[in-house]
């Protein structure tokens, strides 16, 4: 790694006005498969490929085995009752369930229906990630380029992704014994087990850091109840948000067929209703040179390292944002009503400013909102967190950003580590494979996730540097540095992610599986 000094600063943007909140539609959460919008939320998985050899007999076996695909309305009720016997037990751990999802590849839905695939219009789906892999960044030879991936790469594209999840080790053992003793019409090209790393303050990914704190809020309701939305109104400050600062997004940009953030450019298929696109990649993370890069990083600027590490996520591993402080606080990690609670521009600061009544039965009282950061010095602008999410910010590539325009490229992420946990104690453990199974669900993989990648994530052009957590290729980091006024501090990494494999899949509806699995659908 290496690091040079320049000096420069950003210009500030204009506001944006603040939006009514109109009425939300009641999601048809028996019919959405149940891994999407709530997430299955279990600390063990396997992830199934399959490659379809004969179209009848997998339709018999998806026939079959139908009734263990997972709704939203089914995991929706389990969290709920799980986390209200958490709260009046102090523990859950007795509440336990399998869950099951399914997904299909554009060559898996062309083998079942043909015509019907046909409709689809995505063409990062309908092309495939490991043809798509160089755009986002990837190797194109050696070490992370297609023709070595584990999986999806062009000899070994899957057809099918199976997902099973459980509580515990001996119910997933099971449940997958089950799936390949009777699974007929298809064979299995690879499977990855998935399991969650526990920490103090929520469940991390190999590198330490805390993960899944930003997820967006999604509109709509699971009733017409008052107070039956999908995403609970946790800010009595802005009825626009779920916990404070948790912006919520119409659920057309995670699931085909309901308002999004903008006008949908032409209605889904029917038979595409209540489906979502998932993007999957196998990424290998390289904790030792993760590690090697902070402790010079940290010596360069003669910095704590904890610090250096959470200027480059925009987190410490704890969780804690610097937008909300300098100092790591465990009590803070832990505070879902402020750990995601800021903006980065004083132009839309407003949409953070109270719009309602505080009900005194409100579990949140986020407090006084965090001084926003223009110019980048405290969270860096080529800091993940702010590569990409960028939230309200104004400076990004030249460019006005606001909420309004963040929003429509958010995603549900719903990944899981694989491998062993690193431990510099054990003489073996720098060899052994680890990294995260990433998971995510959109309406447009175009619009979304490459958006993210390319747009923001890997973006260079503003001088500010790539995101160093994303990033599976060499890339540099800029971090803004006190001394005299701000200086621009850039370092080079080395990367610390790898792909290793992955695919694009399409998630049909529960009416819609059962559609395939009868040949009903052409």
């Amino acid at each position: 790694m290496s690091s040079s000094i320049v000096s420069g600063d950003s210009p500030q943007s204009p506001a944006t006005p603040r939006q009514p909140v109109p009425d939300e539609p009641v999601l048809r959460i028996d019919n959405i498969q149940g891994n999407i919008l709530t997430g299955f939320n279990k600390p063990l998985e396997w992830l199934v490929f399959l490659s379809i050899d004969d179209a009848t007999a997998f339709r018999s076996w998806l026939r079959e085995d139908l009734c263990f695909i997972a709704s939203a309305a089914e995991t929706f009720a389990f969290n709920d009752l799980y986390k209200t016997m958490k709260q009046r037990r102090g523990r859950g751990r007795h509440l336990k369930s399998l869950w099951w999802s399914i997904a299909f590849s554009f060559p898996g839905l062309q083998a079942l229906a043909p015509k019907s695939s046909d409709e689809l219009t995505d063409q990062a789906f309908r092309e495939g990630l490991h043809r798509r892999s160089a755009s986002l960044g990837d190797p194109t030879t050696g070490d992370g380029s297609p023709e070595t991936w584990m999986i999806g790469g062009p000899d070994k594209e899957a057809h099918v992704l199976v997902i099973l999840a459980a509580d515990d080790d001996a119910s997933l053992t099971s449940e997958l014994e089950y799936l390949e003793n009777g699974l007929q019409g298809a064979t299995i090209l690879y499977k990855e087990k998935g399991a969650t790393i526990p920490g103090p303050t929520g469940f991390r990914e190999h590198f330490g850091f805390r993960d899944g704190i930003s997820q967006p809020g999604i509109r709509g309701r699971i009733s017409q109840s008052p107070t039956g939305f999908l995403t609970p109104r946790q800010n009595p400050l802005n009825p626009d948000q779920g916990t404070p600062g948790q912006d919520l997004v119409w659920p057309g940009e995670f699931v085909l067929g309901y308002p999004g953030q903008e006008a949908q450019p032409q209605p889904p298929p029917s038979w595409a209703i209540d489906g979502s696109f998932l993007v999957m990649r196998r990424l290998r993370q390289k904790v030792p040179e993760f590690l090697s890069s902070m402790v010079s990083g940290s010596q360069i600027l003669g910095i704590d390292r904890s610090l250096f590490e959470a200027q480059v996520v925009g987190r410490f591993k704890s969780g804690v944002p610097l937008m909300q402080s300098q100092v790591d606080s465990e009590n803070l990690a832990k505070d879902d009503c402020r750990n995601n609670y800021f903006v980065f521009s004083s132009g839309s600061a407003a949409l953070l400013s109270s719009s309602g009544t505080v009900h005194p039965n409100n579990p949140c009282q986020p407090g006084p909102l965090p001084p926003p950061d223009d110019l980048g010095h405290v969270c860096p602008f080529a800091a993940h967190i702010r590569k990409v999410n960028p939230r309200n910010d104004q400076n990004r590539f030249g460019t006005v950003l606001n909420p309004s325009d963040t929003l429509t490229h958010r995603i549900l992420r719903r990944g899981i580590p694989y491998g062993p946990p690193y431990s510099d104690k054990e003489p073996d453990s720098a060899g052994k494979d680890r990294g995260l199974l990433f998971l995510a669900y959109q309406a447009s993989i175009e619009k979304q996730f490459e958006h993210i990648q390319i747009r923001w994530a890997n973006n260079a052009e503003d001088a500010i540097g790539q995101d160093p957590m994303t990033a599976s290729a060499s890339r540099f980091f800029t971090l803004p540095v006190k001394a005299n006024n701000y200086d621009i501090v850039r370092f080079d990494f080395s990367p610390w992610i790898i792909p290793t494999g992955g695919g694009y899949f399409f998630v049909p509806s529960i009416s819609t599986l059962a559609s395939l699995a009868t040949g009903r659908l052409p």
